[in-house]
């Protein structure tokens, strides 16, 4: 969140940055002064998130699964810059995501403010959304469901007899 904070001092875009209810409130106090002096919106928890999305032009997330998944499936442009400690899940789903042409992936071991910025930058002056809605199968329920649907329905098989 730092590095967003001064990747956006003086961009040609303006930033919200969300830091969540899970940071300790020293560190929020002092990522709050950090924004004010950079000029970008601040907040610690944003009921509804997900409502911003829709107007986003871009997001830069970590890579949890929901955020991801609600921005992919919108076809928001992502830039991630996932966590890799105390688990690698992050990074691998960010990889999975990447490969697929979702999201722009910033190594997290070479994040810095110029990095970060030079990601946002050219997120934004791609062309149009980022093929999330087309690359990836949002349509899993209805897969689940008919393939239940198909095992019901399936003829019965005899148990296996055991014997003792």
């Amino acid at each position: 969140l730092e590095a967003f904070l001064r990747a956006s001092k003086g961009a040609a875009w303006s930033g919200i940055a969300v830091c969540g209810p899970m940071m300790p409130p020293g560190d929020e106090e002092r990522l709050r002064s950090l924004a004010n002096d950079c000029g970008t919106a601040f907040h610690g928890f944003v009921p509804g998130l997900s409502g911003y999305l829709d107007r986003a032009d871009a997001i830069v997330a970590m890579g949890g699964y929901n955020t991801l998944a609600e921005a992919a499936s919108r076809g928001i442009p992502i830039v991630c810059v996932p966590r890799t400690e105390p688990r690698k899940e992050q990074l691998m789903r960010a990889l999975a995501f990447e490969r697929l042409g979702v999201l722009r992936l910033v190594d997290p071991d070479h994040l810095d403010p110029s990095t970060l910025r030079e990601s946002i930058d050219a997120t934004l002056r791609a062309p149009g959304k980022t093929p999330g809605p087309t690359a990836l199968p949002w349509d899993g329920a209805a897969r689940a469901a008919a393939e239940l649907l198909r095992l019901a329905e399936a003829p019965a098989r005899p148990a296996a007899s055991v014997r003792a």
